[in-house]
């Protein structure tokens, strides 16, 4: 897999770039305006491009939509320190791929990594709510109905125990929260999350709320 960084965090940068090399992805790392990053996916044609997201939001976004336009295949993850709802609504909308906090640790990024590369999306679990929002909003264009309706568990597919964590899910819980929520351990959590996954046929935890609510799994 060749990846590359654009990253103006040195640390962050040397960081990545070492932590992926160990995990034998070729990379290439990078320190440049984000102005220029088609120039650099045209030099390198990468499996995938992980830019990290500046304090200059809207550039970044502008050069990534410009980059989606001209490449639309284009397989991109960003991260950020931190950021708005309004950033999230954004990225989705461009087209980025994947989504990740620094705050969440090399795992997530490789993680993200590993699901984009096999075609799918990755979103960072606190943006989940944000989802969900978006998802309604589309309900109410298409003139779904907005009614209460009666919940409905997955019995038939899913255990007690993993109903309640999709319910958990829908709140926007990370697995160290469902953990202590359900007094079980996160690695518990995890395997729960696997088996789910399989069961509902979706890839990850955005997929299976998107899938809860419109199945009326869940009452929000």
């Amino acid at each position: 897999m060749n990846t590359v960084i654009v990253e103006q965090d040195t640390v962050y940068r040397n960081l990545l770039s070492t932590n992926l090399t160990e995990q034998g992805i070729v990379v290439v790392s990078e320190d440049i305006p984000v102005t220029e990053i088609s120039c650099l996916y045209r030099k390198y044609f990468p499996n995938l491009f992980v830019l990290g997201i500046g304090n200059n939001f809207q550039q970044s976004i502008e050069s990534i939509e410009y980059l989606m336009y001209e490449y639309p295949f284009a397989k991109i993850i960003v991260t950020a320190n931190e950021i708005e709802d309004y950033h999230v609504k954004e990225i989705i909308r461009v087209g980025i791929k994947g989504l990740v906090l620094k705050s969440s640790g090399f795992d997530s990024l490789l993680h993200a990594i590993r699901t984009v590369d096999n075609g799918f999306n990755f979103f960072d679990p606190f943006v989940t709510n944000i989802v969900i929002q978006e998802f309604f909003k589309l309900r109410t264009l298409d003139d779904f109905t907005t009614s209460k309706r009666k919940v409905r568990e997955p019995r038939n597919i899913l255990t007690k125990r993993e109903c309640e964590i999709l319910e958990n899910l829908v709140l926007g819980s990370n697995n160290k929260k469902i953990a202590e929520s359900l007094t079980i351990s996160e690695k518990t959590v995890q395997n729960h999350l696997s088996n789910i996954f399989v069961k509902l046929k979706v890839n990850d935890r955005t997929q299976a709320v998107i899938l809860a609510i419109k199945e009326g799994w869940v009452a929000i």
